[in-house]
């Protein structure tokens, strides 16, 4: 177990966050237990535990950083897209976020998958996560809502919880069970631009 004063606190948690994506990459989070994650780092269960407070927390905290990441890419793609009209910036937003899903599916099951008991809550960094890539569908719809802040808000919920849905079946192989086409960027399409299409008409 040694080596309990090799690493600062940040460094311990990195490397916590780099082994739990490693393993759940692989096997998803059946394969993800505190023990392994100590034993791959060369450190107790309980250095773990203090980081974290437990297996909830390291996954909440793993899930974080994958909110975190796709709210980068997000910004990136908003700010590619800056000369685009609002249609096309949003379109090639839930491309993206549909590409990312794909391309990082095992840490994206953890994303869907895991729930909390009622007696735990999520934590304030897997929350902020999430505020921030709200925020980049919220930036990129303003232009439809002008000062109505509250509406852009609960529009950009409203077109990230449809597109989820589609993400999570597609991740699943789902889509043909329920009678939808087997291409989910196609069905992305389809929905931003009828949601656009009656946020245009409601517009002030």
């Amino acid at each position: 177990m040694g080596r309990r004063s090799d690493h600062n606190r940040e460094e311990l948690i990195e490397m916590a966050l780099q082994e739990s994506r490693r393993i759940v990459a692989k096997e998803g989070l059946e394969g993800l237990t505190a023990r392994r994650v100590a034993g791959a780092m060369g450190y107790s269960v309980g250095t773990l535990y203090n980081l974290f407070g437990n297996l909830d927390g390291l996954i909440m905290a793993l899930n974080a950083r994958t909110v975190a990441e796709l709210q980068l890419a997000l910004a990136q793609t908003r700010a590619e897209a800056a000369d685009a009209d609002v249609a096309e910036v949003v379109e090639r937003m839930a491309q993206l976020y549909q590409l990312h899903v794909r391309d990082n599916a095992g840490v994206w099951r953890a994303v869907f998958d895991h729930h909390l008991g009622k007696q735990r809550e999520v934590s304030a960094e897997y929350r902020h996560s999430i505020a921030a890539a709200l925020a980049e569908l919220e930036q990129a719809l303003a232009p439809l809502y002008g000062a109505d802040h509250a509406a852009c808000a609960t529009a950009a919920r409203t077109l990230w919880s449809a597109l989820h849905g589609i993400c999570s079946l597609a991740l699943e192989d789902r889509l043909t069970v329920v009678g939808a086409p087997e291409d989910p960027q196609e069905m992305a399409r389809l929905l931003v631009r009828n949601f656009l299409r009656g946020a245009r008409r409601q517009a002030p």
